[in-house]
């Protein structure tokens, strides 16, 4: 239920943030956490940021302590055992000009 409740809720909040991104963390049972972490690439709005997560989470199977699943345009990840980290959200670090 905790999965399935996480899973709905960052499929909701990526398809309508800009950029279509979301991501969040449950507790469940005693001190265990259950990450989860959803995005799609800017060309899509947010109807086909969506359907493109739906898809995924039609394919994912139940009883796993975490999954990944892909398509070309979104992503949609849970973990038990560690945080998810994106490092497509991390921004790379300026450029200095330096004129010689």
């Amino acid at each position: 239920r905790i999965l399935s409740k996480e899973i709905d809720g960052v499929i909701s909040n990526a398809s309508l943030g800009i950029p279509h991104f979301a991501a969040s963390v449950a507790s469940y049972q005693f001190f265990e956490k259950l990450y989860t972490f959803t995005q799609c690439t800017p060309v899509i709005d947010g109807f086909e940021c969506s359907r493109c997560l739906q898809m995924l989470r039609t394919n994912m199977s139940n009883g796993s302590r975490y999954a990944m699943m892909f398509r070309p345009n979104c992503q949609l990840r849970y973990d038990t055992t560690a945080p998810i980290v994106s490092f497509q959200m991390i921004p790379a670090p300026p450029v200095e000009n330096v004129n010689s």
